[in-house]
């Protein structure tokens, strides 16, 4: 019985190094339109190693990655990145209310080209190393379909 409790404490620490707990990399940067105006909503997504790591875009544009808590960093290795919540509500003056008392009375604006917003289409990287290059400059471009 011991000897099983040893095995999964032992396993357990391997598991938790592995994603990252102990040599993590301090990541920040900001996220702009080509045009250089601040993207200012959403997160910035770091996807690999088997760990997903983020951080809230500020007003500035400006974003801190974390993994585990506020500004732990990421451990080193190679992200795909893109970015999530980078959405504006508006009121839609076509809305319909059901009678069950739904309500699709908002309607959902990207503020970003849709290919960022997914993991697999998203084409930004980023080599997590010592001594990378910081801040982190992401650009994002406008959405194709609203001729920003």
């Amino acid at each position: 019985m011991k000897n099983s409790f040893l095995l999964i404490l032992s396993v357990s620490v391997l598991i938790l190094c592995a994603t990252g707990c102990g040599d993590k990399i301090s990541v920040h940067g900001k996220v702009t339109f080509s045009d250089g105006k601040p993207l200012d909503i959403g997160s910035v997504i770091f996807q690999g190693n088997g760990v997903v790591s983020r951080g809230l875009i500020q007003s500035d544009g400006t974003f801190r990655i974390s993994t585990l808590k506020a500004n732990d960093g990421v451990a080193p290795g190679n992200y795909k990145v893109y970015i999530s919540g980078a959405v504006r509500g508006e009121a839609d003056p076509n809305a319909k209310h059901d009678p069950d008392g739904g309500t699709s009375d908002e309607k959902i604006i990207p503020l970003i080209d849709v290919r960022f917003a997914n993991p697999d289409t998203s084409e930004l990287v980023c080599e997590v190393k010592r001594g990378m290059k910081l801040p982190q400059e992401i650009k994002v471009d406008y959405p194709t379909n609203q001729g920003q």
